[in-house]
């Protein structure tokens, strides 16, 4: 390989990164979408009412090439205003991910949360989607119980989307939605990112938040996002949600990308901006609402949590008659040896 190689390689990629993003993303984008200010609707901070935030968590601990151990769990916070209410985690849940075991696992976790079996067996070839799809079987679980406790204009925050990943999820899904609307809760979806593009890859946020600039609107607003101007989306067939963008502190708060219930009229969604902007004020992550921060701050699984349950694993191999050898010859990696130099 030429030695300015790796030079020429940062040169290409932050000229394809300049191209998604051109001086006038903006007015580009207002032209492919046909959003005008009018569009643009301002927002009157609430702070009161009651806002849950469900979020989860998922980890490997062990991995070998024909096999894998993950730990998932789930958690809520709640807030009555900027006072904080009992939250609650579920117990942290150590399964099987490889190609061999997930299936299996994530049937038996999904009858024990739901009462049922699966619609379709999980079908997945590394563990980082099987460890992903039972911390969606968590979250979920956590989401429907707390659907059935929450009160009429009540806030319950998913993180995400309002689209499934896996088949079986999809009527958990659409349960929490029926039962959120019959019970007049405020359902809504955040994303911390999305990969939500329009005019064949250009990134929709940005432009958006450009868009307002131009257009001199000032923050906190939202906008509704007509499905036919994005590129292409993942999983169509699942998807129950409309897309908004939203910006929910003044100043330079990052947008982000809200999904509410197919139908959600324009006062409800006055209603649900008003409350999503007032628990947005935290100056850790301004413009982000501080009940997720919170239920993802208390269910991360860190590094310390993580060598604590990795010890415990190998203190249950013990108990197995497993003995340092054996575990070994199944985990070791020449990864763990190169690391050490």
């Amino acid at each position: 390989m030429a030695g300015d190689a790796y030079r020429d390689s940062i040169q290409r990629v932050a000229r394809t990164v300049r191209g998604c993003l051109p001086p006038d993303i903006g007015k580009l984008f207002g032209e492919h979408s046909g959003i005008s200010r009018g569009d643009f609707f301002p927002v009157v901070p609430r702070v009161d009412g009651v806002a849950c935030a469900i979020d989860g968590s998922n980890a490997t601990v062990m991995e070998a090439g024909s096999m894998a151990v993950a730990v998932s769990r789930a958690g809520f916070s709640s807030f009555e205003g900027e006072k904080r209410m009992p939250g609650g985690l579920t117990p942290l849940v150590l399964f099987q991910a490889g190609p061999r075991d997930a299936e299996r696992e994530f049937s038996a976790q999904y009858e024990e949360c739901f009462g049922v079996s699966p619609r379709s067996p999980l079908r997945v070839d590394d563990a980082s989607r099987a460890a992903a799809a039972l911390r969606d079987t968590l979250e979920y679980w956590v989401a429907l119980d707390c659907s059935r406790r929450r009160e009429r204009g009540d806030l319950l925050l998913l993180d995400g989307a309002l689209r499934v990943s896996e088949e079986s999820h999809d009527p958990v899904l659409v349960t929490i939605i029926r039962e959120c609307q019959a019970r007049g809760i405020h359902l809504v979806a955040v994303a911390k990112r999305t990969a939500a593009t329009w005019g064949g890859g250009y990134p929709l946020l940005p432009a958006v938040q450009a868009l307002s600039r131009d257009l001199g609107i000032a923050a906190p607003w939202w906008v509704r996002i007509d499905e036919g101007t994005l590129d292409r989306t993942r999983y169509s067939q699942w998807e129950h949600g409309e897309i908004f963008v939203c910006s929910l502190a003044p100043g330079r708060a990052a947008p982000l990308k809200v999904e509410l219930p197919r139908g959600t009229c324009d006062d409800t969604a006055i209603a649900i901006f008003s409350s999503l902007s007032g628990c947005s004020g935290d100056a850790r992550v301004e413009g982000y609402p501080y009940p997720l921060l919170d239920a993802h701050r208390n269910v991360v699984i860190t590094a310390d949590l993580l060598g604590r349950i990795r010890s415990d694993l190998l203190s249950g191999f013990a108990e197995e008659g497993l003995c340092a050898r054996d575990i070994e010859d199944l985990f070791g990696d020449y990864h763990d040896i190169f690391g050490r130099y």
